[in-house]
Order: C-alpha cells, then sequence, then structure tokens
C-alpha cells in the first residue's frame, strides 16, 4: 500500500469533489490518503479567526514516509516550502506552471474557458462598460481571470476596468470601500467577480447602496457555491467548475510520477462543468418585474410539475395577460422557458451516463418518459437516448 499525504489549504463546497475522485483513485489503486489541512481549511476547522501555523512538511515527511504527495496552492501567491518536497513524486493543484520549476507538474483551472464564458454571458447583455473584480489576495488564479477576461473584452472594443474587492470577514460586512467603487464606476456595467465570495460582497454593497441588479450593474462568477448563490438579495449566476475531473487529473498524474514514467506534459488543465444562470445577470434589464419574478420562479421549480398557468398566478396576472408579458419579453412562451430549464438539466443527467431514461424524466419534471423523449427530440431533433450515446 502507497502512502499519500494530501496537503489541502481549501475547505470549499468544490472541494469536496475534488477530494471524493482523489478518493475514488485510492480506493482503486490501494493508496492510504493521508490529509493535512493548513491555511483556509486549517483555519475553518481548527483555528478559527486565528492564524493557522505553517505545516512542518519535513516533520511530516520524516513521519509519513510518503511515496507522493499531493498539494492545493489556491490559497497561496507562490509557494513557499516547494524545496522541501524535492526527491518526492509531488502535483501541485490549482497553480499554474511556475516559471522558476519547468519540472512541476501541476493542475490548474482553465482561466481561458472561464474567462471566455463570463465575457459571453455578459457581453450578450449589450453593456458598454465592464469590470474585473479581484479577489483580495493577488492570487495567481485570481489574476490570470481577470488578464482573460480584459482582453475579451478589449477584443470587441469595450471598456473594462479592473478593481479589489477587500477582504470580508463575513458576507455583509463593513464594506464602505466596496460600496464607494461601485457608485463610481460607469453605469450599466457588466462584473465578471473572481469567485462566489467575491461577488457576494459586490451584491450585499449593491443592495446598500440600492444599485439595481442586473439594471444597473449584472454579476457573473466562478464556482456555484449553492450556500452563497441562493441565498443572497440576488441570486448569483456562476459558472461551476469540473472539480471531480481535477482530483481525477493529479491522481493519475501522481500515478505516473510515483512509477518512474516521464510526465510528457506538466501542466495540465480541469475545464468548466457548466454556468448556472440565476438573477444578477439574467438579461432582464428594463422588462417587466413580474416577468422577472416568473424566470426565477421556473428556475427554482421546473423540476416540479409546474404549468404555465402557476406561472400566471405568481405573476399576479391573467394567463392572456401573462403570456403576452413574457413573450414581449422573452421572443418565446412561458412553457418553452419551462422547457429550456428542464432539457439543459437533462443533458447534464444524459452526458453523466448514470441515471435512466425514467429516471431523468422524472427529476425533471415529465409525467412520463413518452412526454419527456417527445419534447427533448424537439429541442434537440434528437431522442434522449441517441443523445446520449452521441455526447458519450
Amino acid at each position: 500500500m502507497k502512502t499519500i499525504l494530501f496537503f489541502r489549504t481549501a475547505f470549499h463546497p468544490r472541494h469536496r469533489f475534488k477530494s471524493k475522485a482523489l478518493l475514488d483513485f485510492a480506493d482503486r489503486h490501494d493508496w492510504k490518503i493521508q490529509i493535512v489541512e493548513y491555511m483556509n481549511a486549517a483555519v475553518q476547522r481548527h483555528w478559527e479567526n486565528n492564524p493557522a501555523p505553517r505545516p512542518d512538511v519535513k516533520g511530516l515527511i520524516e513521519l509519513w514516509k510518503p511515496d507522493g504527495c499531493i498539494v492545493e496552492c489556491g490559497g497561496m501567491p507562490a509557494e513557499p516550502w516547494q524545496d522541501e518536497f524535492k526527491g518526492i513524486p509531488t502535483v501541485y493543484m490549482d497553480r499554474p506552471q511556475p516559471e522558476n520549476d519547468p519540472k512541476a507538474v501541476c493542475v490548474s483551472s482553465d482561466a481561458a474557458a472561464i474567462a471566455k464564458i463570463a465575457a459571453k454571458e455578459l457581453l450578450s447583455l449589450g453593456f458598454d462598460d465592464y469590470a474585473y473584480a479581484k479577489w483580495h489576495r493577488p492570487l495567481p488564479w485570481s489574476e490570470e481571470r481577470g488578464k482573460m477576461f480584459q482582453s475579451i473584452i478589449s477584443l470587441h472594443g469595450k471598456r473594462c476596468i479592473t478593481f479589489t474587492v477587500p477582504r470580508q470577514t463575513s458576507i455583509g460586512s463593513d464594506i464602505a470601500g466596496l460600496t464607494k467603487t461601485l457608485q463610481k464606476i460607469r453605469k450599466p456595467c457588466g462584473i465578471f467577480a473572481a469567485n462566489d465570495e467575491t461577488a457576494a460582497a459586490i451584491i450585499m454593497a449593491c443592495t446598500k447602496a440600492d444599485i439595481k441588479i442586473p439594471d444597473e450593474i449584472a454579476v457573473v462568477s466562478v464556482d456555484n457555491d449553492e450556500d452563497i448563490c441562493e441565498s443572497l438579495p440576488v441570486t448569483l449566476t456562476s459558472i461551476e467548475q469540473d472539480s471531480m475531473n481535477e482530483g481525477l487529473i493529479a491522481a493519475e498524474l501522481l500515478d505516473q510520477a510515483m512509477s518512474g514514467k516521464e510526465t510528457p506534459v506538466k501542466s495540465r488543465y480541469f475545464g468548466v462543468k457548466r454556468i448556472v444562470r440565476r438573477a444578477s445577470a439574467n438579461g432582464t434589464r428594463n422588462i417587466d418585474k413580474r416577468v422577472t419574478a416568473a424566470i426565477e420562479f421556473i428556475r427554482k421549480d421546473f423540476c416540479r410539475h409546474i404549468t404555465p398557468r402557476d406561472v400566471a398566478k405568481q405573476m399576479g396576472c391573467s394567463m392572456r395577460h401573462a403570456h403576452r408579458l413574457f413573450l414581449d419579453a422573452r421572443r418565446h412562451s412561458i412553457l418553452d422557458e419551462i422547457h429550456m430549464r428542464r432539457i439543459e438539466l437533462a443533458k447534464e443527467q444524459l452526458r453523466a451516463g448514470i441515471a435512466s431514461i425514467e429516471s431523468i424524466a422524472e427529476q425533471c419534471g415529465y409525467a412520463s418518459p413518452t412526454d419527456f423523449g417527445r419534447v427533448f427530440k424537439r429541442h434537440t431533433s434528437l431522442s434522449p437516448r441517441t443523445w446520449r450515446k452521441k455526447e458519450s
């Protein structure tokens, strides 16, 4: 049995998937994973608001005599104790390839893919002004996302500024400085935030300053932490990364390194899973607020057996008037909106390749697999089964 030290710096919901993929790989390959929590993870779990002690890497390596190490670097500007892993196969996560160590094996998020999705989402709103909201520390992943986003916005001949969101001890804490920044920027403005925590501070500041979202400021972020995205005064549109794949890539690279095989590519990227569209950037500027409320109602409840009549009731008007308001704002019917949401979820489930067609039909709010198949084919020109084969 091989012993692997996993230095975990983050304690974020998305990292559960990363850890799960790593642990599953370990089970299949007879690895023993020993987790060492440090920095953010250690503070949240053990040290509350006090600084967490720096791990004694040398001592830990002497104690466990590991066959390999996996080190998360997402919370650090640079890895200060990299030399201490010399001689041991090591994979660094959440860090691009360092210039001073071209032999390091790294796995990092695809900043270009993330920025491209965020830019497309915000550019579709037709604004002239955009901004990138940086994480409160100059971490590599935050800096890279901003650089890529700015280049795409500039490519379209639009204005793009950058500002740093100060560290928040909690969502809704003192945000006077951020509020002043948001009041000064030109509006309407599309803001790409480094992550959900940064975006949450922006939304709270906008709420405090009575800046309308998404009419004056639209916000897109990264991580899709549902505890944050769904609990804000305006729900948050967020890009979900493929964290499961991140953990798997790291495990595969470490397995290669421990076997003595030369890794042909030292830097690998994990991609994006999806964008979850919510109210903060839903393209409903200057439309009837009843339609905005209807879109949010559908987004939250489309998996239930809701009907256009249920939506009209939420809008507080007759079925005929609701249909006309919705058609004017969205260029499609209420029923089309419900089906579009359901088909989007169905595609995710089909791509995953785990659930049966019958189960997916039920999860997506259809009365039967036949109804589901008919609607799916109308939207995609393929049956669910054929679409799954094509995408697998």
